[in-house]
């Protein structure tokens, strides 16, 4: 989160000191035998973000990524990113580029490389929610029934058309704990991966929503406001969550995920929700969604952290 590089002064908080910038990247280059890659950001005027981005290729960056917003653009003001400046940069530099930037799907990637001329596009948090994000469904036409590759139970007829797209996060999370039990993965790390995954209905990757796991979004939960087609499938089985927060091993995580499965496929319904007054009580005791991800309550509190917490480079 860019708190953090703001706080530990790396990322978008040394871009102004491109004298610093040019020492780094040169002497990666001079000392290392393999190609040295380069990200950076829109700057605040069109000048910079070129000069930048020259400085980057004459200091020996050999492959450049650029995220077109600036540092300031996040939480609520995250908006769109800019396609177009990154386009002018791309025309100023001779080495490979890569965009990144608002890639929420297959049809966003395809529009980027068109508007911005670049070589590649980069997806963070899009990906992260869809790692299909990339595949299209005509490349998968000759699969016909699912498997146990999240791709095919995802992407092949008999799923993907399924309960609004639900089972697709599903069948992604389900892939992925698959992989985590045979390679070793942090729990925390995993947690937060299979959440992801479930964040929002994939058949709608633009929409926005309301984290549930924070206290703010427990709040908007617990009042009943909710906004169309935002609802998680975390929110929906919110015992799937609790029970998510305290599984000690992988193997418990992708049981609950087999779990939810089969309540979405047959239409059942979670059990009742908690009353308001538990919910708060819950709340005081100091359960919020830190608890999920590992990380410490100073994360999710103060500054607007539901905002920065889920507003990565899509």
């Amino acid at each position: 989160m860019q708190k953090y590089a703001k706080r530990a002064h790396y990322g978008a908080y040394v871009q102004d000191e491109w004298d610093l910038i040019r020492k780094i990247v040169s002497t990666l280059h001079s000392c290392l035998e393999v190609p040295v890659t380069a990200k950076f950001r829109k700057q605040f005027s069109t000048d910079r973000t070129v000069g930048l981005a020259r400085l980057l290729e004459e200091s020996g960056a050999q492959v450049i990524c650029m995220h077109g917003r600036t540092r300031k653009q996040k939480g609520a003001k995250t908006g769109e990113a800019d396609w177009e400046e990154i386009r002018i940069a791309r025309e100023a530099v001779h080495v490979p580029f890569i965009a990144n930037g608002s890639i929420r799907s297959l049809e966003d990637a395809e529009e980027c490389l068109r508007i911005t001329k670049a070589d590649a596009v980069m997806s963070g948090e899009g990906l992260r929610r869809c790692p299909a994000l990339f595949y299209s469904p005509s490349s998968l036409s000759d699969i016909d029934s699912p498997s146990s590759s999240s791709i095919c139970w995802s992407v092949g007829k008999p799923f993907s058309e399924a309960r609004n797209g639900h089972t697709r996060g599903i069948g992604y999370a389900l892939e992925y704990l698959d992989l985590c039990g045979k390679y070793c993965t942090p729990l925390d790390v995993v947690k937060e991966h299979v959440h992801r995954m479930l964040l929002s209905d994939l058949t709608t990757p633009a929409a926005t929503f309301k984290s549930f796991d924070t206290k703010r979004g427990r709040r908007h939960w617990a009042k009943g406001k909710e906004e169309e087609k935002t609802r998680s499938l975390l929110e929906t089985h919110w015992d799937v969550r609790e029970k998510m927060m305290d599984a000690h091993s992988v193997e418990e995580v992708h049981d609950l995920m087999g779990m939810l499965k089969g309540r979405v496929l047959t239409d059942t319904p979670p059990p009742p929700r908690p009353a308001r007054h538990e919910l708060q009580a819950e709340e005081e005791d100091g359960l919020d969604g830190s608890i999920l991800f590992g990380e410490e309550e100073a994360s999710c509190s103060n500054e607007g952290s539901e905002d920065e917490l889920f507003s990565g480079d899509y």
